[in-house]
């Protein structure tokens, strides 16, 4: 249909005619005909020299072929140009933070994971608002063992300005498992607003090493049985992580069968499957201490489903 489209219109003349080449470039990916796509790309190029998308869609297009070399050196031009010209009909980010955070995503499929933090440091400073980003620096951080070099990154490589957005990293912080660096953030919250999140954030860090008595507390129960019944979807995920963490894995068993048998909602079925796949990366992360399995290890760690931010 696009190309039919596009055999009855003057290319040039028709304000639109640079969008029907980029949808028959998405369409061709979706059938997998990716060298098809590239031609298309090639072709589309050197009619609207201008227009980034089209280097940005050919990025993508090597990466579903693996073929990252080429992807970055597509994406890299794309953020040379920037956003395309006036004219053009795009998309936001194109050309800046959407294009670095692929950039970031290239960078670690090809295990260069120095470089992946960069260009997702790079997407949030096109757009401070943006929280995948940081998911994946935290995330790839922790999988690297670099865990324990967040807070002078975020100090040395972030212009964090108001006590929101420290609230806001710290969410992420405990979203990705990344505890170490949550006390010390914390501790620059000031403002009476964030007095008991501040005092939840420094007691849940704690918790989550090993202190199951003071979990209860948090959580409002004193009792030595955690009544599953009575907690939300939230509750219930720090409840788990909580007793897997104590090394209480009958207690996490038991909870995890009573949270899935009252599911009520896509929403709480996705929040089980993220608490399985956070224990699931403790025990990996624990199984990479091994030498002998360490690289196998943080490519599985990696690629397994884990919190995005999406």
């Amino acid at each position: 249909a696009f190309r039919k489209a596009k055999s009855l219109i003057d290319p040039v003349a028709t304000s639109y005619a640079h969008l029907l080449v980029k949808y028959e470039i998405r369409c061709l990916l979706v059938l997998e005909r990716v060298e098809e796509a590239i031609r298309i790309c090639n072709e589309g190029i050197d009619l609207y020299p201008q227009y980034t998308d089209l280097h940005h869609v050919k990025g993508t297009c090597f990466t579903q072929l693996g073929k990252f070399e080429e992807a970055i050196n597509c994406f890299r031009h794309a953020v040379e140009m920037g956003p395309s010209a006036n004219g053009y009909h795009t998309e936001d980010g194109i050309g800046t933070y959407q294009t670095c955070y692929a950039l970031g995503i290239v960078h670690e499929a090809a295990r260069d994971y120095n470089s992946a933090v960069e260009w997702y440091i790079r997407a949030v400073r096109f757009k401070s608002s943006l929280n995948p980003p940081l998911y994946r620096i935290f995330h790839v951080m922790r999988c690297t063992g670099a865990q324990s070099q967040i807070t002078s990154l975020l100090k040395e490589r972030f212009d964090i300005k108001t006590e929101g957005a420290i609230a806001k990293i710290i969410e992420i912080l405990f979203d990705t498992d990344c505890l170490e660096s949550i006390p010390a953030l914390a501790e620059q919250l000031k403002q009476k607003k964030f007095k008991e999140f501040k005092t939840m954030a420094q007691i849940k860090s704690q918790l989550l090493t090993g202190n199951l008595k003071s979990a209860r507390n948090v959580l409002g129960h004193s009792n030595d049985h955690i009544a599953e019944d009575s907690l939300s979807n939230e509750e219930l995920q720090l409840a788990v992580k909580i007793a897997f963490k104590n090394g209480r894995n009958d207690e996490v068993l038991r909870m995890i069968d009573k949270w899935r048998n009252k599911l009520d909602s896509p929403e709480s079925g996705k929040q089980i499957i993220r608490t399985l796949a956070s224990l699931a990366d403790s025990h990996l992360e624990a199984v990479s201490q091994s030498t002998r399995f360490r690289n196998l290890v943080q490519e599985a760690r990696l690629a397994a489903p884990h919190e995005d931010g999406f």
